[in-house]
């Protein structure tokens, strides 16, 4: 696992760095290379939604941030909570074009779960991947 993005960049400087992608100076891309190419996790990236999300990997592959989330459970289930995640998943893609999201669920999904996640796969051209088992 990578180390936590406050030990690579301090706190100031990643708040300096979200000013800058919110308003549009830079890139995501650019944002993910102040890591190490190994990426970094707890990541923090602002959404409109209740404060933003803490990606748990953040790495640069080519041209395209992943923003990884892993789920550690037996049977996943699309919680509140999960589906909080997804919609703040969602927007950030929306936002930021060179953005792929990745989900590692090391459990099984439930029906309703796998339709749900496959149909996000669907409609966001593969900008939203899921992969069920060991992390």
């Amino acid at each position: 696992m990578p180390r936590r993005a406050s030990d690579i960049v301090s706190p100031a400087r990643q708040a300096e760095l979200r000013a800058g992608l919110l308003s549009g100076e830079r890139s995501l891309v650019d944002f993910a290379r102040q890591f190490p190419p190994e990426g970094a996790a707890q990541v923090f990236l602002p959404t409109g939604r209740g404060g933003g999300r803490y990606i748990d990997h953040m790495f640069v592959d080519g041209s395209t941030v992943v923003l990884r989330g892993s789920k550690n459970v037996r049977m996943f289930r699309l919680t509140e909570g999960y589906r909080t995640q997804i919609d703040k998943d969602v927007e950030l893609l929306t936002e930021f074009v060179d953005a792929r999201v990745d989900w590692r669920i090391t459990g099984a999904l439930d029906d309703a779960a796998r339709a749900e996640l496959d149909l996000l796969v669907t409609e966001l051209g593969g900008r939203f991947r899921h992969v069920t088992g060991a992390l």
